[in-house]
Parts: structure tokens; C-alpha cells; sequence
């Protein structure tokens, strides 16, 4: 007997609800949502109100004092001047700036309100807003880069250096992340097994442009170096034209005779596929690290290191949830007079994370 519409409207309807499904969590997997996070993000649907930064605002704690907002150099740092670039709220950016806050460091938001920056396949923007924010960073001064919804701190800026000065090889100009996942899509198979990229005892690492350190004229130098040569070289909207695809075929083409790759995790950490190389609770399912007695500080026991920043790239970000939880900050009070910098001026970091924990 042949079926009936109405069987086949049902037949048809209930696999378009599994594929929806299916779409939908492969997409929060992706994401970071397909497990509940132990910690909340921290801010509130207030926070994404635009902010007037030129208004007048009071006096801030900054860089380990009091700022005027009408010191229009506040913004840099003595040591390293970190900055992210953010458009708006996203994942845990909140904890990116709170971890950074505990380690002495006072993180600057760039591209806060650009509403051109707003997908993954515009990720290449990074290049000229990252060129953007160099300017006003004088020759020798140390720039720090981070990727800020999902990325750690755990040391400060003088515990950096130093893991810096050991990482990066003496004759280049500044350091990268690298990662074992090969996500470099300018190359053919993604970059596998090019050995261009550095071999270590642990197999092949991979260029991971989300976590980097330099002096600023280098960096901006090297920067531009992509924006004019590698970037026309990609249409928009295609996988190859995003910050990591880029830099990664220069890097390819040459320029890792002048740039390292963090390839041991001396200083920047991609979680992604090494989660399991941190010394954990013993059968703890959940792969918990547990911080290093004496330090107090995560330790990667594959490479016997302890990296200074960690990025949860890709899809590792659901760890960062369970993970924050161990680094040494974590349950310690914020001066509730501290700031972040938007677009280089100073805002309340209240006024935009308020649910972190202030003193």
C-alpha cells in the first residue's frame, strides 16, 4: 500500500528536527556552550550598551596607580602594554581582563564598537586594527597580543619577560603560539606535516596567531608586511583570508627566519589537543590540572613548563570554564576601582564586568 502524504510530511519533519539538532550541537561544541561553564562570564546584557568613553569619568587604578583620564598615555604599560580587539562582549572576556587585573596587568580593548568586526570569516581584520593600536607605541616598547574571549593569564609582566627572553631564539624579532592542531588553511592539507613548521620531541607545532609578544615597531613592521602583500592575495569571505591562514603563509614564505614559534610552551600555551599534557588529578575524568605545589601556577608536564598565558582555542574553550578554576587568582577579590582601557581611555572595569568577584 503506498504511504500517505501525511506519513511522508511526518517522516520529512522529523528529519529536519534531527538535522537541526544535530547542526545545533556541533555549533555549541564549537562554541563553548554544548557544557554548562562552572564559572559565569561575568557581565550582564547591560555591558553591551555602546560605551561613551569620552564622557568625563573619575580617577582609576591602572598599571598599579591612581590615572587621569586626561592623561591620554595611560594606556601604556611600563613593562609590556597588552591589548586584545574586541567589538563587544564575547565568551569569557571578562576573565581574560580579571586574570590579567590579578597579575599586575591592565588590559587595553581595541576595536570596541565596530560593527564591521563581527564574524569568524572577518577574523582577518585583526591585521590592520593590531596595526591600528601600535601607533603611540614607541620603537623597543614591548606589545603584548592576546586573544580576548578566551585566553589566561598566570604570571605577571615581569615573569613574562623572562619566559620571553627564554622562548624566543636570539636573532628574531618576536614570538608566537604555536598548537598542535594545524589550522593554517592558505597551505595545502591545512599545513600538516610542513616542515617548515618546528619539529620537537612531541611531534610537528603548528603557527597559532591568537597569543603574541614583540617589540611594537617589529611587530607593526611585520604587520604590515601581511596586510599588503598576503591579505589582497584571499577574497572575503573565504577561510583562507582570516588572521591565522595569513600570518601562517608568511611565516611559510620566509618569515620564520625572523619570528619564533613558541613550539615548547615556554611562555603562551594553546589548549586545544594538550589538555591532557597538564599534571592532573589522578583519574579525574573531567582532566582537572592541578597547580604545581610549591608555584602554585599550572604546569604543562609533557614539556616541563609553565606558560604565562593560555589560550583555549578553538574547541577547548569549554575547558576554560573548569580550568579557571585551578589558577592561583581565582576566588581573590578586584579593587573595585579598577580599569580596563576601551579605545585607550579608561572605563570602570565595574561598569562593564560587574559580576566578577570586587573587594
Amino acid at each position: 500500500m503506498p504511504r500517505s502524504s501525511g506519513q511522508s510530511n511526518v517522516k520529512l519533519a522529523i528529519i529536519l528536527l534531527f538535522s537541526f539538532v544535530v547542526v545545533f550541537w556541533n555549533v555549541a561544541a564549537f562554541t563553548g556552550r554544548a557544557s554548562r561553564p562552572r564559572v559565569p562570564l561575568g557581565y550582564t546584557k547591560a555591558a553591551q550598551i555602546k560605551l561613551d568613553t569620552d564622557k568625563d569619568t573619575p580617577l582609576f587604578y591602572a598599571n598599579g596607580q591612581r590615572v587621569d583620564v586626561d592623561d591620554d598615555k595611560a594606556w601604556k604599560q611600563k613593562d609590556i602594554t597588552w591589548f586584545t580587539i574586541l567589538n563587544g562582549p564575547r565568551y569569557y572576556w571578562c576573565q581574560t581582563i580579571e586574570s590579567a587585573w590579578h597579575n599586575g596587568i591592565t588590559m587595553n580593548l581595541w576595536g570596541w564598537g565596530n560593527t564591521e568586526f563581527n564574524d569568524w570569516l572577518k577574523t582577518w581584520m585583526k591585521i590592520p586594527l593590531a596595526i591600528e593600536f601600535s601607533i603611540g607605541l614607541d620603537k623597543g616598547d614591548m606589545m603584548g597580543f592576546v586573544d580576548g574571549a578566551d585566553s589566561l593569564f598566570q604570571k605577571s609582566n615581569s615573569e613574562i619577560m623572562e619566559l620571553y627572553d627564554n622562548a624566543k631564539a636570539p636573532s628574531h624579532h618576536f614570538l608566537m603560539s604555536s598548537e598542535i592542531n594545524c589550522a593554517v588553511q592558505s597551505l595545502p592539507f591545512h599545513g600538516c606535516n610542513n616542515t617548515r613548521f618546528p619539529i620537537t620531541p612531541w611531534g610537528l607545532r603548528y603557527l597559532n596567531s591568537g597569543l603574541y609578544l614583540g617589540p611594537a615597531d617589529k611587530l607593526r613592521y611585520f604587520l604590515q608586511w601581511v596586510e599588503k602583500v598576503y591579505l589582497p592575495r584571499y577574497a572575503n569571505g573565504t577561510v583562507q583570508r582570516n588572521d591565522q591562514s595569513v600570518i601562517g603563509k608568511a611565516y611559510h614564505d620566509g618569515w620564520n627566519q625572523n619570528m619564533t614559534l613558541d613550539s615548547s610552551n615556554i611562555l603562551f600555551q594553546s589548549v586545544r589537543m594538550a589538555e591532557g599534557q597538564y599534571c592532573q588529578e589522578g583519574g579525574d575524568s573531567k582532566k582537572l590540572p592541578v597547580p604545581d605545589p610549591v608555584t602554585k601556577k599550572l604546569k604543562n608536564c609533557l614539556t616541563d613548563s609553565s606558560p604565562g598565558v593560555f589560550h583555549f582555542n578553538g574547541k577547548a574553550k569549554p575547558f576554560l570554564g573548569n580550568w579557571i578554576t585551578k589558577f592561583w587568582w581565582y576566588g581573590k577579590t578586584i579593587n573595585p576601582d579598577a580599569v580596563v582601557f576601551v579605545n585607550k581611555k579608561p572605563v570602570s572595569l565595574k561598569a562593564i564586568c560587574p559580576k566578577l568577584n570586587y573587594g
